[in-house]
């Protein structure tokens, strides 16, 4: 192979090889800063018509919960059992597709995944 055939052929490789690494650089990240798009997540309607989303955060061991247009942050409790996360004013507890939703000293209304 003579010098002219070998640069070409350096050069052709050479430029697949930034090719491929530029194409590399520009694929879209699927990871999202969104909690709704990273983490497991329910909707539920209570017998008094309360509505929200609970967004469950594994790595914070805490809960999510979007409820008229404010999102609140329970932390994790220690159940026997199901799930239970709470602040000093709310409280979600639940097992399967059913749960209580308290706020303050009212009494829990009972709750559905929707």
């Amino acid at each position: 192979m003579d010098d002219n055939a070998m640069k070409y052929s350096y050069l052709s490789l050479a430029s697949v090889l930034v090719s491929l690494l530029l194409v590399g650089c520009t694929t879209a990240s699927t990871h999202s800063n969104d909690p709704q798009d990273n983490y497991p997540q329910a909707d539920y309607r209570c017998d008094d018509g309360t509505e929200f989303t609970v967004i469950f955060d594994q790595q914070e061991d805490a809960a999510l919960v979007m409820i008229n247009g404010d999102t609140l942050r329970l932390e994790s409790q220690r159940p026997a059992s199901g799930m239970w996360y709470a602040t000093p004013t709310h409280e979600f507890r639940g097992k399967g597709d059913e749960a209580t939703w308290t706020v303050g000293r009212r009494v829990p209304s009972e709750c559905k995944v929707i």
